[in-house]
């Protein structure tokens, strides 16, 4: 019976008919990407701070919408949540003062208790990409 997943040490073996080079190495960056989630939680745990990971979470436009992309790479964070009483902020650094003051901004500014979550480089980076999908405003003069 034919395997439909080769084994990691069937990829080694080149045992896989498919391009087993390729797929060893996607492997290879699956596992080093599961590593790095796995110490950015123990972090979110050591620091007392909630951990996600945006690959497979929907953000809305109305959450990227509170932060502007350009500021959103500068801080390394990125809103992925909002309602008009909660927004959750996902970072790299939450105890970054530049993150500890937009918090506050936020909260102010929203009257919405605002929670900061630590996210990965990878997780970040993955979901900054959605703020390609929101229509850009042109002004016309």
């Amino acid at each position: 019976m034919p395997k439909n997943n080769p084994s990691i040490e069937d990829l080694i073996a080149g045992n896989n008919k498919k391009g087993s080079k390729a797929d060893l190495e996607k492997k290879i960056k699956d596992i080093k990407i599961r590593d790095k989630e796995i110490l950015v939680k123990q972090q979110a745990a050591d620091l007392g701070v909630p951990y996600i990971n945006l690959t497979n979470f929907p953000i809305t436009p109305e959450a990227l919408g509170l932060l502007a992309e350009a500021k959103a790479k500068e801080l390394k964070a990125i809103i992925f949540f909002f309602n008009d009483r909660e927004i959750r902020l996902a970072c790299l650094d939450p105890q970054d003062k530049k993150i500890i003051k937009l918090k506050k901004e936020l909260n102010k500014t929203y009257s919405a208790n605002v929670d900061v979550y630590i996210t990965s480089q990878h997780s970040l980076a993955y979901s900054l990409t959605s703020y390609a999908h929101l229509p850009k405003i042109k002004n016309i003069a």
